[in-house]
């Protein structure tokens, strides 16, 4: 399981992505021939749940400087997704969102996205 970050915006995140430094991988960027750019990242600390890994991410965009949040605001969409890698085991497996984390994405004014990867099938 892992946690990620895509943002979307008419201006350019060069900058944001630069004041978040080695604390991001970012694993996707477009924007040179369209009208939107986007970045996805994914954050390099580990946390102990879900619950704290999004909640991380949230208050690393917080403590950046007024012009960094700035760029925030100016976003057209921003996502937190949970990514999960599909399996046979375990046979389920719950994560839990808490109601200050999921009342800070919303006071952020960002989404929450669940992607499930399909499991990889070995060469026949």
């Amino acid at each position: 399981m892992n946690v990620g970050l895509e943002l979307r915006t008419e201006g350019d995140l060069e900058e944001f992505l630069a004041a978040l430094g080695d604390k991001i991988t970012v694993t996707g960027r477009e924007g040179e021939n369209t009208s939107l750019f986007y970045a996805a990242l994914h954050f390099n600390e580990k946390c102990n749940s879900v619950d704290e890994t999004v909640a991380m991410v949230l208050a690393t965009v917080q403590s950046l400087s007024l012009t960094m949040k700035l760029v925030w605001e100016g976003c057209v969409s921003r996502q937190v997704n949970i990514g999960i890698q599909a399996g046979r085991e375990p046979y389920d497996y719950q994560f839990d969102l808490s109601d200050k984390t999921a009342a800070l994405l919303a006071s952020m004014r960002c989404g929450l996205g669940v992607i499930v990867h399909a499991v990889e099938m070995a060469p026949a």
